[in-house]
């Protein structure tokens, strides 16, 4: 079995992702775990990409993506899933709030048999914000899940077909749990970052909500064109 790991990374310091990486690995060799680490570099400004780029010439199980502007997170993971080729699919940030360590328990549950994993944060403290948008996406969408904005998650490859072809924008664990059979969510700890600071402001909460809601109201079953522009980057390029 195969695993992906995708990885949107977006003006991340080139510390964050050297840990992650070290982690990672680290992870899946002590599991003997076949796997491959896709990085999609989401329009980044600094110099992150040519990081990545080395990271690759060095480990040919690193992949790198990159977008032609800044598409957002849930897209940018949709890119990843497409030039992806493991048999099962793990998403998560870049930023080391997401602990590698945590890998494990997300592939016992798939050994279990469960076609969908996704991550709830037991330890966290919650903005004002980011709680409202909890309560909105559960009783709006009618979508039982715990954690509605955690995209730490492991997903077979025929889940991750559907939602990569399904057009969607910004609700992807949203169709990750719809389109399963067998899902459940696992406690999952959350660290703060290491370095650099994030990205989400009030405004960005506020928008995601909007936006999150229009999305639904457009959502069709039919296959669409993907919804952004990347090309898979050689160490050379």
């Amino acid at each position: 079995m195969k695993s992906s790991i995708v990885i949107p990374v977006f003006n991340e310091p080139s510390g964050n992702i050297k840990e992650l990486y070290d982690r990672i690995t680290r992870v899946c060799a002590e599991h003997a775990y076949i796997y491959e680490i896709v990085f999609v570099d989401d329009g980044s400004t600094n110099n992150i990409l040519g990081f990545l780029q080395s990271l690759h010439r060095n480990d040919p199980r690193v992949k790198v993506v990159s977008l032609d502007k800044n598409y957002g997170q849930a897209r940018a993971f949709l890119a990843g899933i497409y030039y992806s080729t493991g048999d099962f699919i793990i998403t998560m940030d870049g930023d080391l709030q997401h602990q590698p360590e945590d890998i494990p328990m997300f592939v016992d549950k798939i050994v279990d048999g469960y076609d969908a994993v996704g991550g709830k944060r037991v330890i966290r403290s919650r903005g004002f914000l980011s709680l409202c948008l909890m309560v909105y996406f559960r009783y709006l969408f009618g979508i039982s899940m715990e954690d509605h904005t955690c995209s730490y998650a492991m997903m077979s490859r025929a889940i991750a077909q559907r939602v990569l072809y399904n057009g969607a924008s910004i609700c992807l664990k949203h169709l990750v749990y719809m389109f399963a059979d067998k899902k459940t969510e696992i406690g999952i700890r959350l660290n703060p970052r290491k370095h650099g600071r994030s990205s989400y402001t009030p405004v960005k909460y506020l928008s995601f909500g909007i936006r999150y809601l229009t999305a639904f109201s457009r959502r069709s079953r039919e296959v669409r064109g993907l919804p952004f522009r990347a090309s898979l980057v050689l160490a050379g390029d």
